[in-house]
């Protein structure tokens, strides 16, 4: 319960007890004993260390606590030992020793501060869960304070990490009297009170972003060996997929297909999220649909090079070779359109092959012989 005890005191019976304690005033005062049969040394010193103290959202995303950001209330803030396991029971009044010690920590006020109060000296963690839909800010404002608390840099993310949901601190030390590597700590003498105000956290509003790609083989050969790479874009943070075929691997960002048939669909569907600057009512905002624009698709040939139609490769057996002597074939498609259809068709000549219109940010024809080539084509249309 926080008392304290002093060893054995014997008094008396003679004159035996200290002299020239006069504190606080002369030894003896009125109706005391005289200052040899009175013991006036038996003293108790106490201090308190406090820790805290604000939880604020970050709108700008630069992880310090500057105009335009504003506090976030009715965040859980846990007070933890060394260990961050043992937690230390302050109660919802945050004062260590009183009669609502228990587990579960505090809740930030309406300025979005917390107080640990009543701690002995020693090491610390702290951990914030925020409200749903809040994921940790960016930890490269003050890297060093938030690697070790005690260089004791003020209004930063003390938040290890950029994940969603409870987030924590690294190690810091309380000590008596200690002022701080950055004299923020308060030290009041008055009140044998050491503060430390410079433990803060950081959340952003976090919403969901639902990514869905859709491919379509239009022919008029199966294809086989599809994959598709699409990589979520800085800042995004990886959830869930789900595909109608094949698997996705979020962290190379390949979605493999396998064999798609001719006018065959294939619909990829990522979740994510995503720090959003304020708070927004609702986290789910409607599935976006994206295509293969700005995605890279290769489609792999098989040891046959794709398996033409019979038609086509009377054709191809018909058209005059171009090719020079010891040319080779290119590597496989880097890039296919949301569309894509695969051709034989010789090049018109042996320095430059036939492309058809491409959009900006196509890759250039480069082979010099008769290739397998990917041709943007508009989707059919839909009745």
């Amino acid at each position: 319960n926080g008392a304290v005890l002093s060893g054995a005191v014997t008094l008396g019976p003679g004159t035996n007890e200290p002299t020239g304690d006069n504190d606080p005033t002369a030894n003896p005062e009125a109706g005391e004993a005289p200052n040899n049969q009175s013991n006036r040394t038996v003293d108790f010193g106490f201090y308190r260390q406090q820790l805290g103290n604000l939880v604020f959202l970050d709108d700008n995303r630069n992880g310090t606590f500057d105009a335009g950001d504003s506090p976030l209330a009715g965040a859980t803030v846990q007070l933890y030992a060394a260990d961050g396991v043992t937690e230390i029971n302050v109660g919802p009044d945050g004062v260590l020793g009183t009669a609502d010690d228990g587990p579960g920590g505090v809740t930030t006020d309406a300025s979005g501060n917390y107080l640990f109060s009543g701690l002995p000296a020693g090491s610390y963690i702290v951990k914030v869960t925020p409200p749903a839909g809040y994921v940790s800010t960016i930890d490269t404002y003050a890297p060093a304070d938030t690697t070790d608390p005690n260089a004791n840099t003020d209004d930063n993310d003390n938040g290890v990490g950029t994940t969603p949901g409870q987030v924590s601190s690294n190690l810091v030390t309380l000590a008596p009297g200690d002022g701080g590597a950055a004299s923020n700590n308060t030290v009041t003498d008055a009140t044998g009170t050491t503060a430390n105000p410079t433990l803060d956290f950081t959340p952003m509003v976090a919403t969901d972003i639902i990514f869905t790609i859709t491919i379509t083989n239009s022919g008029p050969d199966t294809a086989t060996g599809v994959q598709v790479t699409d990589a979520l874009p800085a800042g995004f943070t990886f959830v869930s997929s789900s595909a109608t075929q094949g698997t996705y691997n979020d962290a190379t960002g390949i979605w493999d297909v396998g064999t798609l048939l001719v006018s065959q669909t294939a619909t990829l569907t990522l979740t994510s999220t995503s720090p959003a600057p304020t708070p927004t009512t609702s986290r789910s905002p409607a599935p976006t649909r994206r295509t293969l624009t700005p995605l890279r698709a290769t489609i792999r040939r098989t040891k046959m090079m794709m398996i033409a139609s019979p038609s086509r490769r009377r054709r191809a057996a018909q058209a005059p070779p171009s090719r020079s002597a010891g040319a080779t074939r290119p590597s496989p498609l880097t890039r296919t359109s949301l569309s894509a259809r695969l051709s034989n068709t010789p090049s018109r000549s042996p320095s430059r092959p036939e492309c058809s219109p491409t959009p900006a940010w196509w890759t250039p024809c480069k082979a010099a012989s008769p290739s397998w080539s990917a041709r943007a084509l508009p989707p059919p249309a839909r009745p």
